[in-house]
C-alpha cells in the first residue's frame, strides 16, 4: 500500500525513536502523535473500503458521507491539538454535560466508567448537532485498539487533527486496564465555527483547559526527528 505525507513521516519517526535519547514527556508526545497520526489514516483508508462499507450499510446516503469523510484530507492536518486530562476530569465534563453526579459511585464503577469515556462520545455529541447521517456515518468508521502502557504515560489524552475538509480527526488515548491504553479515533464535522472552537466550548467547561498546537509541518518535523 503506498504512503505519503504525514505517514511517510509517521513510519520513519517508527525507526527514529528506537535509537534516540529523549525526555519522557517528549517521548511520550510523540508517540502519541505517531499513533494519533496511524489511527487517522486508518480511519481514512476504513472509510474508503468498498468492501467494508458494504458490508456495513446499504443506505446510499450513508455511502455518500463516507465518501465525504474519505476525502477531508486526513494524510496532510493543518494542524493538531495535543490536549492532556487528568483520568478524573473526563468523568467530571460527563459530570457536567449530562446533569447527572457520578461522584456517588463505588470507586470500582467510576473506573469502569471513566475508561470507558473516549472520542467517539466526544465526537458523536458534536456530529449528532448536523443530523443522523452524520452520526451514523462517523460511527461506521470509529475504532480502537489497545497498547502497552508508554513511558511516561501519566494523563489521559485526546487530539485534534484539524483538516481542510469537511471532517477532522479527534483521536482519545486512555487507561483502560493494568499497564494497558486503548486508542480510539472518530471523525468530527468541521462546522461553520471552526472545529477547535467547538470542541473547545464542549470541553472546557471551567476555564482551565491546556494544551498544545502543532502545525502539520512542526508534526511532520517532529515525528522526522
Amino acid at each position: 500500500m503506498k504512503q505519503k505525507g504525514l505517514m511517510a513521516a509517521v513510519m520513519a519517526a517508527a525507526l527514529l525513536f528506537t535509537s534516540c535519547g529523549e525526555s519522557p514527556e517528549k517521548e511520550l508526545n510523540q508517540f502519541l502523535l505517531r499513533e494519533g497520526a496511524s489511527l487517522t489514516v486508518q480511519l481514512e483508508e476504513l472509510a474508503g473500503s468498498e468492501a467494508y462499507i458494504d458490508l456495513m450499510t446499504g443506505e446510499e446516503m450513508i455511502k455518500a458521507e463516507l465518501a465525504v469523510i474519505k476525502g477531508s484530507g486526513f494524510q496532510a492536518p493543518k494542524q493538531v491539538y495535543l490536549i492532556a486530562f487528568p483520568e478524573n476530569h473526563w468523568i467530571e465534563i460527563l459530570d457536567q454535560l449530562t446533569d447527572r453526579e457520578t461522584a456517588e459511585l463505588p470507586d470500582n464503577i467510576r473506573e469502569v466508567v471513566n475508561s470507558r469515556i473516549n472520542s467517539t462520545l466526544f465526537s458523536s455529541m458534536v456530529n449528532a448537532g448536523y443530523g443522523t447521517v452524520t452520526l451514523a456515518s462517523a460511527t461506521l468508521v470509529s475504532f480502537g485498539k489497545s497498547y502497552p502502557m508508554p513511558k511516561g504515560w501519566q494523563n489521559n489524552a485526546l487530539l485534534l487533527f484539524e483538516c481542510e475538509g469537511d471532517y477532522s480527526s479527534l483521536v482519545s488515548f486512555t487507561r483502560t486496564g493494568n499497564g494497558v491504553i486503548s486508542g480510539y479515533v472518530s471523525p468530527l464535522k468541521n462546522g461553520d465555527a471552526g472545529t477547535w472552537s467547538s470542541l473547545e466550548e464542549l470541553l472546557d467547561l471551567d476555564g482551565s483547559l491546556q494544551y498544545s498546537v502543532y502545525s502539520g509541518e512542526d508534526v511532520a518535523a517532529l515525528l522526522a526527528g
